[in-house]
Formats: structure tokens, C-alpha cells, sequence
């Protein structure tokens, strides 16, 4: 199998197939399906539109990122007009804070972060967040400086702490991908 040469610009997914061999394709699809969690995390934050990132998912993320959209939706019965702030980037701008967010859109943030396996046990996945922000911003001393900042962070419930999470670390890294 001929290797591509993959552009330093073009998302983590495309490093990733470019990079699989016969020999190690399960141990990059379980990568890629981790990747997917980092995206779905990206696309839920949505709109610090500080710092644009085109993606262009395949099928299969394509799919598990809407399925996990309409799972988490469900789950806390948003309204039309909240899945239309989260979906038309209007949720996440510099003015945004917890106090100002309902509390079905934060706790639909951690459950897009419980889904997408970037956190567990209610607390960030520590582990695969610093393996995969630095890949998707491409400056790892920024998103090293991001994660430290945002890792740690409190709120009132676990809602509010995922919520949290997303908000600081878009407000630091200014990565945007839907």
C-alpha cells in the first residue's frame, strides 16, 4: 500500500487513514473513533468564532456524530429554538458563561462529552484530551497551556462542569470545527 503525503493542515482523521497499514488497522480504527469524541466535542462547542477549522468527516463519523446530536438532544429535551443555538453557532461567543446558558444546553454539552468519550466518570479524559488537542490546533505549548487552564474547572453541578470545559477550552485554543 502506497503511503499519502498528508498536508500538516488537513485534520487528525486523513493523518490517521493515511498512517493505517493491514497490521495495525483495528488499533487505528479504535483511534479514529476516539478522534471522532474530539470532533463531536468541537462541533458541540460551535461558535467562539475566534479561529475557523474546515472538516470534512467521513461517513461513518458523519453518522456517529448525528447519532449522538439526536441522543443527547433527547435526553434533554431541548427545545427547537436551543438545538437552533447550538447548531447555529450562537451558543458559545465571548459573552458566554454558565449563568447565562439554560441548563438542558449545558447538560446537553456533557452528554456530547460522556458520548464522545471525552469525559468519564464526569471529569475530562485527561489521557486522550492531551494527545488529541495538540494534533487538531497544531501548537502544542498553546494546547498544553489550554488543557492545564481547563482541566481543573468547578461549577455547580456536572452540567455546568462540562459546560465549563467546552467554554475555556474554545476561549483558549479558538479551535472551531463543525
Amino acid at each position: 500500500m502506497k503511503r499519502a503525503s498528508v498536508p500538516v493542515s488537513v485534520l487528525p482523521v486523513a493523518v490517521i487513514k493515511a498512517k493505517t497499514s493491514l497490521a495495525d488497522k483495528s488499533v487505528d480504527h479504535i483511534k479514529l473513533h476516539q478522534l471522532v469524541g474530539v470532533i463531536a466535542l468541537l462541533v458541540t462547542i460551535n461558535c467562539l468564532q475566534i479561529n475557523y477549522v474546515s472538516a470534512s468527516l467521513d461517513q461513518e463519523s458523519e453518522d456517529r456524530l448525528a447519532t449522538i446530536r439526536k441522543k443527547c438532544i433527547a435526553a434533554n429535551s431541548l427545545t427547537e429554538e436551543q438545538s437552533d443555538i447550538i447548531f447555529g453557532h450562537k451558543l458559545f461567543t465571548a459573552t458566554t458563561t454558565a449563568a447565562t446558558t439554560p441548563k438542558a444546553i449545558q447538560c446537553y454539552c456533557l452528554c456530547y462529552l460522556n458520548e464522545s468519550k471525552i469525559f468519564a466518570d464526569g471529569k475530562p479524559n485527561e489521557k486522550f484530551i492531551r494527545e488529541v488537542i495538540p494534533i487538531m490546533i497544531n501548537d502544542k505549548k498553546k494546547a498544553f497551556d489550554a488543557i492545564d487552564k481547563c482541566m481543573n474547572l468547578n461549577g455547580a453541578d456536572e452540567c455546568e462542569i462540562g459546560f465549563n470545559f467546552e467554554l475555556c477550552l474554545i476561549k483558549e485554543t479558538g479551535l472551531y470545527v463543525y
